[in-house]
């Protein structure tokens, strides 16, 4: 009799094991099934972010592009004026004053001058200025004992600043009264 009795008592230690293994075994699962779960939403949330900002780099796209083109139909709506102008003066009849095409053209040049200084497009100062290799390009030396080495005398080429930025360096004739190349000067 002893002998089942212990039979059962180690039956019920090795069941109470099981039972415990058991519950472990479905708590582990539960866990799982739960991180499963939570992965499949954090992925939702990923895939609905991740379109969320694809939609909103496009629209932020079409923006900078809507905004580029209005700026540059502007810009080319004031260039329109200037050359309507021109048109205007060709198409009046042939004259032999001078004088008013020289005007007509000195206004058309200004009125050029104004919409380009409205766009941030500035001349760079040149003539009687000093020599700076960063705006200025020289493209021939003088020699003119009146004025100081490195002064610019003659304007070739205008140049223009756009925003603070050269856009183009202005071609100069600059005064040297020693024997210097224009190449020594343009790199200062």
């Amino acid at each position: 009799m002893q002998n089942t009795e212990e039979k059962n008592e180690g039956n019920a230690q090795t069941a109470q094991p099981e039972s415990e293994a058991e519950r472990v075994r479905q708590q582990l699962e539960k866990e799982l099934e739960e991180a499963r779960k939570k992965a499949e939403e954090n992925w939702d949330l990923f895939l609905r972010a991740r379109a969320d900002f694809d939609n909103y780099r496009k629209r932020v796209e079409a923006d900078a592009a809507k905004r580029i083109y209005q700026a540059q139909a502007e810009t080319v709506l004031k260039i329109l004026d200037v050359r309507d102008n021109l048109d205007r003066a060709l198409a009046s009849p042939d004259s032999t004053d001078t004088a008013g095409i020289k005007r007509g053209v000195e206004m058309v040049a200004r009125q050029f001058d104004m919409v380009l200084e409205s766009e941030g497009v500035k001349p760079v100062k040149s003539l009687g200025e000093k020599f700076d290799p960063s705006l200025h390009e020289a493209v021939e030396v003088v020699k003119d004992s009146s004025r100081e080495n490195g002064t610019i005398v003659e304007e070739v080429r205008r140049g223009y600043t756009f925003k603070g930025h050269l856009l183009r360096a202005a071609r100069v004739k600059v005064v040297s009264n020693e024997a210097v190349e224009a190449t020594e000067l343009k790199q200062g």
